[in-house]
């Protein structure tokens, strides 16, 4: 009997072999061409080649012989998609109510409630399969009776966008409300709420973040993306830098 390691190391050698080096391709007329494959967008149709002088051109699978069509398409079957989509996020604060207004110490304070208007459009060719957002509002708490916590609170939720998102189309909501503390010029050993600023991530259903955003603002410098009680234990993001 076989053993199971040496098993599965025999299944995967036998399968096909797609490393980014050059081959011989033809078209229908019989010319040949020395490129290497390097990615596709999932459609079954359009990929990019690496040619010989490294130039990187899109091209079509018809554009190939019969025979070179069925490698390509061994190739996509093993290989993921890469598809560089194009989000433009926008977000703006909005105040929702005012829910405590203090008068009747030396200072006036105040506690305001607020959320995010997000708008998330879509602006390249290629419709976005459903996905879901993923918020952070960073808010660092004033002082109270001259102790101030070191904390940073984090009102976090998602949207999810279950349908795909078509070519310059867009998507809006509205985030989960969260107060700020306001107080009047001069208190003394009492200090204001700091909202220091938004984190988005637009996450696709393999859990890969496709596009990230944060609100201007000198606040959310240094700042990550922060567990709380909603992605702990989704384990880490895998991360691509391509869509920028």
């Amino acid at each position: 009997m076989k053993h199971p390691l040496l098993l599965a190391l025999l299944l995967v050698s036998a399968l096909p072999t797609f490393a980014e080096e050059l081959r011989t391709f033809r078209n229908q007329e019989g010319k040949s061409l020395q490129a290497a494959l390097v990615s596709h967008r999932g459609d079954g149709e359009s990929l990019r080649l690496r040619l010989e002088n490294g130039e990187l051109v899109e091209v079509g699978l018809d554009l190939f012989s019969e025979a070179d069509q069925d490698h390509i398409r061994e190739w996509m079957a093993v290989t993921p998609a890469q598809i560089d989509y194009k989000l433009s996020i926008k977000a703006q604060k909005v105040k929702l109510d005012t829910l405590h207004r203090d008068t009747s110490g030396f200072f006036e304070s105040e506690v305001k409630e607020f959320a995010y208007d997000i708008a998330i459009q879509n602006q390249g060719h290629e419709e976005v399969p459903g996905f879901t957002v993923e918020y952070q509002i960073l808010v660092r708490p004033g002082s109270l009776r001259g102790v101030r916590s070191l904390a940073i609170k984090r009102t976090e939720g998602e949207h999810e966008q279950a349908t795909a998102l078509g070519s310059r189309r867009g998507l809006a909501f509205q985030t989960a409300p969260f107060t700020l503390r306001s107080m009047e010029a001069g208190a003394r050993n009492e200090s204001a709420d700091e909202l220091l600023g938004l984190l988005v991530r637009v996450v696709n259903s393999e859990g890969i973040v496709i596009q990230e955003f944060e609100s201007g603002g000198a606040g959310l410098a240094g700042q990550e993306w922060g567990e709380t009680e909603a992605t702990r234990g989704k384990g880490l993001r895998k991360r691509l830098g391509l869509f920028r």
